[in-house]
């Protein structure tokens, strides 16, 4: 697919530049909805006021009008474009008005455009490919996965899948915290609970319970305060007990996240906070060479520009920090991995200390901004409906396999409700609802959250999420069975397809079929515009408009059985497979039939 707000920027600059070579803007095309043209463009305005004095050169150009009519008859009205129009801004007299140039598509190059993708498969690759790493999810070993890992864990793995899809180089990264001095307390505990942990490893499926129960002995006990503390001294030492202990729950963390992350269906590679441990004393001794080190009120710090308060690289105690570990990953991940771009998830909490680290980067040379970009993709908390932090009854973090599976049961329940009436043929089995359940249950769950604006906190409802009505993943589902569907009743499988896209030109004609293969070959803008500003929202803005506008298209214009129906059954399947993309980059899976 072609981004045709691109297409159509190049060629009007070309075309203009070819004449007035003193014109380096580039021509600026916008989308328009529900007016007679496709796109316009308000170039020609600010081109205008940049070069008022162009009519010593020009002397027939004496207005903005003028020349934007000298614009639109350089523009070649051939291939996708089948005319040209100016309109005027404003209300003022038309000598001192500004004007916009108006692009109308040919209806028949675009059904040409749409007839192509029946047998391909639907791709968008960006020009210039780069080297991206997206650090997602990034939880804490021995404490389970809550809540407040789903924002992060699903919004990255959706921003990955959209990379990955327009060819860039991605590398997927789970930064979780495996180091730091509560590990001391943790295998102390172990030590104590489980003495024979080093021949028989322990079952510790609760990692949240066994993480409360070492911090309540730590916070009473001092005698084990103080053995938690030596054994840290220990781990940091390299003691094998004591790393043997270290790996055992930090293999425990594993299995239980990756269940989650299966369930999910996530992908990422671990890069835990301990990765980077050797990294910090060199990076620490070059920074303090260099002097962008100062020592500060018994710590060492790094002072950043416009920053009141500095970045802490090493503690009064001698020790490192979260801090520490960023500067160490930034640097790994720009000087080894080669990123060219750096996107890293996290909630809108850590906002300031990202600009600290990307500050203190900068600083110390690390960081470029002409070659790397660092975007900090922060989001929203999710709240209950007294709009408080998300919470269970007990008041803690709600564990997201709670969450996933009372989503699953809720969307069971519906399927079941669906059929309540239905004849036993049509019927499920028990383990048929179940794996329906989870399917629906999951891709609401996922859109619910990606649909929102991720820079706002949102209130999570079940009922919301699993409405069947409106702008829900429930609806979207319903609404790509429902074309394949009209697909299977029709006998169109992908060998009769291909045959009928032998056969048959596709043609736009009525008012739905134009707004739908617009919507459709308008693709491309939104993954750009993702990309850009790296919200995901608008992916679902344009997933749940195809769903509406093809209900829109089917329910006035008839498919089966119509003398038109090879072409609309064309525009069907065209949809259906934008649809499934849109799915697939959202990281929601789908149903041919509920």
């Amino acid at each position: 697919m072609i981004n045709i707000s691109k297409y159509l920027s190049d060629l009007i600059t070309d075309s203009v530049q070819a004449e007035f070579e003193e014109f380096k803007e580039k021509f600026v095309i916008n989308s328009e909805k529900d007016k007679p043209w496709q796109y316009s463009t308000p170039t020609a305005i600010k081109l205008w006021n940049m070069n008022k004095n162009m009519t010593s050169s020009y002397p027939f150009i004496k207005s903005c009008k003028e020349l934007a009519e000298r614009i639109s008859e350089l523009i070649p009205t051939t291939g996708m474009i089948e005319s040209v129009a100016i309109s005027k801004a404003g209300k003022g007299p038309d000598e001192k008005s500004g004007y916009f140039i108006n692009i109308y598509l040919s209806t028949s190059a675009m059904a040409q455009k749409l007839q192509e993708l029946v047998t391909t498969d639907i791709t968008y690759q960006t020009e210039k490919k780069l080297k991206v790493v997206v650090d997602f999810s990034s939880p804490n070993i021995a404490k389970n996965l809550h809540v407040g890992h789903l924002r992060t864990t699903i919004l990255g793995d959706s921003m990955a899948r959209l990379l990955e899809f327009m060819g860039h180089d991605v590398k997927r990264v789970n930064h979780i915290g495996d180091w730091g001095t509560q590990f001391g307390m943790l295998i102390a505990h172990m030590q104590d609970k489980y003495p024979d942990f080093l021949d028989q490893q322990p079952e510790i499926s609760d990692l949240d319970g066994f993480y409360k129960e070492a911090k309540k002995r730590f916070d009473k006990e001092e005698d084990f305060k103080t053995r938690s503390r030596e054994t840290v001294v220990k781990l940091q030492g390299g003691d094998q007990e004591i790393l043997e202990g270290w790996k055992m729950i930090v293999n425990v963390s594993r299995v239980q996240f990756d269940k989650i992350y299966k369930r999910l269906d996530i992908v990422n590679n671990e890069y835990g906070e301990s990765f980077y441990n050797d990294m910090i004393p060199p990076l620490v001794q070059k920074l303090e060479e260099d002097g962008i080190v100062v020592e500060d009120d018994g710590c060492k710090c790094i002072f950043i520009p416009k920053i009141k308060v500095p970045l802490i690289v090493v503690k009064s105690d001698g020790g490192y920090n979260y801090d520490t570990t960023d500067l160490a990953a930034m640097k790994y991940r720009i000087e080894v991995e080669k990123a060219e771009r750096i996107i890293v998830l996290t909630d809108m909490g850590q906002n300031f200390h990202f600009k600290q680290v990307e500050g203190a980067c900068i600083k110390a040379g690390i960081l470029d901004p002409k070659t790397t970009k660092f975007d900090h993709m922060c989001f929203g908390l999710i709240l209950d409906e007294n709009g408080e932090r998300f919470r269970s009854s007990s008041g803690e973090s709600v564990q997201l396999v709670s969450l996933l599976d009372e989503a699953k049961e809720r969307a069971t329940e519906l399927c079941k409700m669906k059929h309540e009436n239905a004849s036993e043929e049509i019927k499920l089995t028990e383990e048929e609802y179940q794996e329906r359940g989870e399917i629906i249950g999951l891709a609401s769950l996922k859109y619910y959250d990606l649909k929102q604006n991720r820079s706002s906190s949102y209130v999570f409802s079940y009922d919301r999420i699993l409405d069947s009505k409106g702008d829900t993943g429930v609806y979207l589902l319903y609404m790509y069975v429902r074309l394949c569907s009209i697909l299977r009743k029709g006998g169109y499988d992908e060998e009769r397809l291909a045959e009928v896209a032998k056969e048959t030109e596709l043609i736009l004609e009525t008012p739905e079929e134009i707004k739908l293969g617009l919507l459709l070959l308008r693709l491309p803008e939104y993954l750009d515009g993702v990309m850009n500003d790296l919200q995901l929202n608008m992916l679902c803005s344009i997933l749940y408009e195809v769903s509406t506008q093809v209900g829109s298209f089917y329910a006035n214009n008839k498919v089966l059985g119509d003398p038109k129906e090879a072409s609309r059954i064309l525009l069907i399947e065209i949809t259906r497979k934008v649809m499934k993309t849109l799915f697939e980059l959202l990281g929601m899976k789908t149903l041919e039939q509920i």
